[in-house]
């Protein structure tokens, strides 16, 4: 069988690997470790489509198992060697995502889209929020804290909780060519909600150094997080404005452009220290509004590269997972998992309210905001620095969580668009209108 070869070419590539890499310096590792990285992505993503899940999640689970969290087959410092590739994943994937963002359209729905988002943020945050505080005692994280401390880390571990990730989501929506109702809106969602985390998790930040013993919070963490946010919205635009002046200056070398974007971004994002994610969709965003024709023709490129740019990106992704926390806490993190997929929904119920938001969205939209990547990593790095006295420990709670979530978010998500009636809307009438989809009467 096919698959049996596969696996027989990875075991045989993965002892050649450590035979001729034992004493190589990192570098020339990390590139065979690539090359060993994908040959597993593509087992995998064979082996998850053969089962009928998405095929990113068999590129993270074959990247986890390959990585040091699990066998160890890729090490540490060879993933950390790679990290630029990753980035410069996210930045074409967010690229392509941000390219939604027509302004015409954000406008027109305004209303709705800021309720959304706010009710998908707010009320996660909230429920996650009150169950650290209500079991404050027992909680590892809070155990002999003072109230206010407990307080601290319950608002900053809720504001990360309510954070979702549009790349797997996205991920899924290419693989299955599904452009419905409910898959136009959540991209749209999905990368404005992506960007506003970072203010909320600065400003949770704000509130525990208000709230939480003397020295609890770093003073210096506290201006990073709007910086950042700032500085990502910059350098994204200055991205996009760049890619659009080569792109009206010749026809050809489409690939190239896309490659060294990504590389590009990634590097002077990682310098930086700035967000890649934010800065890939503010790029997209200038791109689509200021040079649609360029934009178009980037977005043709970024579709026939989409099966190996997710391939490359997910695998060291999960390469890159640590699940050390999930040994000891991993109740509590199945806990806050449960209570954040129940905040998503009831927080596209509220939502659902305005007349504006549609009936598709608020019924099966709630797991495409299961996933979390990218950003949340980010944010969770600010969160270590911000808390000197534990910021390690609930770093490392908040990895475990994001590798529950990532897991299991695209298999959700794929589960609700194949049910009749949410990936195409299928019992409802739709009116395309550009990129979005609205229903009779004008709603988002």
């Amino acid at each position: 069988m096919r698959w049996l070869a596969g696996i027989a070419a990875l075991v045989v590539a993965t002892l050649v690997l450590h035979v001729i890499s034992a004493t190589a310096p990192v570098e020339a590792r990390a590139t065979l470790g690539l090359g060993l990285l994908l040959l597993a992505a593509a087992l995998g993503g064979a082996l998850a489509a053969r089962f009928g899940l998405p095929r990113v999640t068999g590129y993270i689970v074959a990247g986890l198992a390959m990585g040091p969290a699990w066998r160890g087959y890729v090490r540490a410092d060879e993933v950390d060697a790679l990290r630029i590739v990753l980035d410069a994943g996210f930045a074409l994937i967010a690229l392509a995502l941000g390219m939604e963002l027509k302004l015409d359209l954000l406008v027109r729905h305004a209303r709705a889209i800021g309720r959304v988002v706010l009710g998908v943020i707010v009320v996660p945050l909230l429920a996650v929020a009150l169950f650290v505080l209500l079991l404050g005692s027992w909680f590892p994280l809070t155990v002999r804290q003072p109230f206010g401390d407990r307080l601290t880390v319950a608002l900053v571990l809720g504001a990360l909780a309510a954070a979702s990730s549009p790349l797997a989501t996205k991920a899924v929506i290419d693989e299955l060519r599904t452009r419905g109702l409910l898959t136009r809106l959540l991209q749209v969602v999905l990368a404005v909600k992506d960007a506003a985390i970072v203010l909320v998790v600065g400003l949770m930040l704000g509130v525990a150094a208000l709230l939480g013993s003397k020295g609890t919070v770093e003073p210096s963490v506290l201006w990073r997080a709007p910086l950042v946010f700032i500085g990502s919205i910059g350098l994204g635009v200055a991205g996009g404005w760049v890619a659009s002046l080569y792109l009206r200056a010749t026809r050809e070398h489409g690939p190239l452009i896309v490659v060294a974007w990504g590389f590009v971004a990634a590097y002077i994002t990682l310098r930086l220290q700035l967000e890649v994610l934010v800065v890939g969709l503010s790029a997209g965003c200038f791109l689509i509004n200021a040079a649609r024709g360029e934009a178009e023709r980037l977005l043709r490129v970024l579709g026939r590269g989409s099966v190996p740019l997710y391939a490359v990106t997910f695998v060291l992704f999960g390469a890159g997972l640590q699940l050390g926390a999930l040994g000891d806490v991993w109740p509590w993190i199945v806990a806050i998992a449960v209570l954040r997929a129940f905040g998503l929904h009831y927080g596209l119920v509220w939502a659902g309210r305005d007349v504006g938001v549609s009936p598709t969205l608020v019924r099966h939209g709630w797991v495409g905001f299961v996933s979390q990547a990218g950003v949340t990593v980010g944010l969770a790095t600010l969160v270590r620095r911000a808390f000197p006295e534990w910021g390690v420990s609930l770093e490392a709670f908040v990895l475990g969580m994001i590798g529950v979530h990532e897991t299991i978010g695209p298999i959700m998500y794929r589960w609700a668009l194949q049910r009749p009636g949410a990936g195409e809307a299928r019992n409802a009438e739709v009116v395309q209108a550009d990129s979005l989809a609205v229903v009779p009467g004008g709603r988002l």
